[in-house]
């Protein structure tokens, strides 16, 4: 019987290191302490770190929160009970994309919400030494290079003294910020009309006749925004209004779909588009 209390206090000594490691003036997560090893030489403040989830936004008693890798929704961050955060992703990230952290950066900034991404780091670059993740993008700096980076970022956030970071991310953050504009992506926020989506009323998109079959209309798209990505339809959701846009310019076989290639320059040969239709019925 003392054998088996002994193992289970033992057992949960060890879960609960595994689980968070206290460093003072901060709460860190024991798979990126190295990083905070280097914050803890300056740090006055209590810092709650989370990587590749949102936990430090609801952590009570911080007073910074430090998201690693990791975009956080709109309700995350309104939800939030840490007023001052700082969101660090790296430019060669392959699982938590940039296309979509500038997209909420654009969106959520604000004095006391941060994002900056981290040049040529990846998704693992702010853990430990050894850590690997599972598809994500080979770095283009040394961890120890990302490490500095963001404890500089955090001494400079809680100082005040952001102003050269904000350049430095706007310049990568911004135009991808113009494209998805261009393309009128749904991830800013707002509305935007989508020439898919022809029987949205905001866009007053001539049509006729202007009804619908019983059933009413189809619902908006689903759309899905990434750098190099493009729009799919499977062909049982594509409408003859779809197929009659006049700025698809090719139509590519790809399995049960139909990728439509984009392009201001060019304008679709009616019977070139229907030859091809046919090739892929």
């Amino acid at each position: 019987m003392n054998g088996l209390v002994l193992f289970t206090i033992l057992a949960f000594v060890l879960v609960t290191i595994d689980a968070r490691l206290n460093v003072p003036s901060l709460r860190v997560s024991r798979d990126t302490s190295q990083l905070f090893t280097k914050i803890s030489e300056f740090a006055t403040e209590k810092i709650c770190v989370s990587h590749a989830s949102s936990q430090a936004l609801f952590e009570s008693g911080c007073d910074v929160a430090l998201v690693l890798s990791h975009t956080p929704t709109m309700k995350d961050l309104q939800d939030r009970v840490v007023k001052r955060v700082l969101v660090v992703s790296g430019t060669k990230d392959g699982i938590n994309t940039p296309m979509a952290f500038a997209a909420r950066r654009h969106r959520a900034e604000s004095p006391d919400v941060r994002f900056f991404f981290s040049k040529g780091a990846s998704h693992g670059s702010f853990l430990n030494e050894g850590f690997k993740v599972v598809n994500d993008l080979e770095a283009l700096v040394a961890s120890s290079h990302t490490r500095d980076h963001v404890a500089e970022l955090v001494r400079d956030f809680t100082l005040g003294k952001i102003g050269k970071h904000v350049q430095e991310t706007a310049k990568i953050a911004d135009p991808l910020v113009k494209a998805l504009e261009l393309e009128g992506s749904q991830a800013l926020g707002g509305v935007w009309c989508n020439s898919d989506y022809l029987t949205n009323a905001q866009c007053n998109y001539p049509k006729y006749p202007d009804f619908s079959l019983p059933g009413g209309p189809a619902p908006a798209p689903y759309v899905i925004t990434h750098l190099r990505s493009y729009h799919t339809h499977s062909l049982k959701q594509t409408n003859t209004g779809h197929l009659s846009h006049p700025r698809i310019v090719s139509v590519v076989r790809s399995g049960s779909q139909i990728m439509h290639l984009r392009s201001l320059q060019q304008i679709c040969n009616p019977f070139m588009f229907t030859q091809a239709m046919r090739f892929m019925m």
